[in-house]
């Protein structure tokens, strides 16, 4: 099943100061993307292109809460990992990715009591082949 895409977003580093990653370590950068609460149980994301250096590993993290008059915001941040032998500088408002907002599908479940017959029968199991 395919999905459509509903939103795409360019997620920039949010910080002031430039972040140095050395090799194999992690850091968590902010980015400029907040999330009603309301919203983020109704959309997956994935990181469509990663626009830093090869070598990085990126994944998404939805951090803390940020409480506003009447809305509860998080802040979506990404966790680079440097897996390069050099270290990494990442820069004020640098484009770090770009990702894809997806609608989550409703799932509509049948529930049986008895499976129908397989050609398989008794003699292999999935797609194995077997």
């Amino acid at each position: 099943m395919q999905q459509k895409i509903i939103n795409y977003s360019l997620l920039y580093a949010n910080i002031h100061k430039p972040i140095i990653i050395n090799i194999l370590e992690r850091k968590l950068i902010p980015t400029n993307l907040y999330l009603k609460l309301s919203i983020k149980k109704q959309i997956i994301f994935l990181i469509r292109k990663q626009l830093i250096n090869f070598g990085i590993i990126c994944i998404l993290h939805i951090s803390k809460k940020i409480y506003k008059p009447s809305y509860c915001y998080q802040i979506v941040k990404i966790l680079m990992i440097n897996m390069i032998s050099k270290n990494i500088i990442i820069y004020p408002n640098e484009k770090l990715v770009i990702i894809d907002l997806y609608k989550q599908p409703k799932i509509k479940w049948i529930f049986c009591s008895q499976l129908n017959k397989s050609i398989r029968q008794n003699n292999g199991f999935g797609s194995t082949g077997i």
